[in-house]
């Protein structure tokens, strides 16, 4: 009983730091989930194919999103730079119809979510938050499906890939680069969490905001002063 009363008082510490910080949770958002060297070096690898071919062994580890056509990186980038939060949030939408299947679509979910906070519709954030989580867990599972088929191939396949694909990449789930990929969207998704719990905070929803709680710190069980450091931010 007493360790479930100390817990509660950690609980509640977290959220009332959070409702001190207020909009700071919308800028550690954007730096976790959505850092430019990961867009950037999404698009420098498909103009490099659209430039000039790689060797094989060459170009970017093939981790983070990638955009697919020209049309998705200009939505994207066009989404990036608007800063009206009302407007965000229509492009935002707008992106994640058109390209359901994109690399971006939880960076874009992102968005609705920071946005939706600006414009004070928390429950609608919270919404996008859990969207968000969910794309993320998504393209995570997509990248270990990669690895793990990669991982069957024998040099004569992946020589006929090449053959195929000049600049294809394949993933190591042992590799530093896949494992850093990993533990930063178990960051992203933390803070997602903490942004829900703002959100149901700010809604006086405290079931709600509990259960994210519960969710956001089962992801570091070891570790129950990350929310406040995030925060702190």
């Amino acid at each position: 009983m007493e360790c479930e009363l100390i817990g509660m008082r950690i609980k509640r510490r977290i959220v009332e730091m959070m409702a001190k910080k207020g909009p700071a949770i919308w800028v550690i958002l954007i730096a976790l989930i959505l850092s430019l060297p990961v867009w950037s070096a999404g698009q420098r690898r498909n103009q490099q194919k659209e430039q000039q071919p790689q060797q094989p062994g060459q170009g970017q580890p093939g981790f983070g999103p990638q955009n697919k056509s020209k049309d998705e990186a200009d939505a994207f980038n066009a989404l990036q730079k608007e800063q009206n939060p009302a407007k965000k949030v229509e492009l935002a939408e707008a992106f994640v119809s058109k390209y359901p299947d994109s690399d971006f679509v939880a960076y874009a979910q992102t968005f609705r979510v920071t946005s939706y906070s600006q414009l004070g519709k928390h429950k609608e954030s919270a919404a996008a938050a859990e969207q968000a989580v969910d794309a993320t867990i998504k393209f995570g599972e997509k990248l270990a499906a990669k690895a793990d088929a990669d991982a069957k191939l024998s040099d004569k396949d992946r020589e006929n890939v090449r053959k195929k694909d000049k600049n294809a990449v394949f993933l190591d789930r042992d590799s530093p680069q896949f494992q850093e990929f990993m533990n930063q969207s178990e960051q992203r998704i933390v803070a997602l969490y903490k942004s829900i719990i703002q959100s149901y905070q700010m809604l006086n929803d405290a079931p709600h905001m509990m259960e994210s709680s519960k969710k956001a710190l089962g992801l570091k069980p070891d570790d129950v002063d990350l929310l406040a450091t995030i925060s702190n931010v």
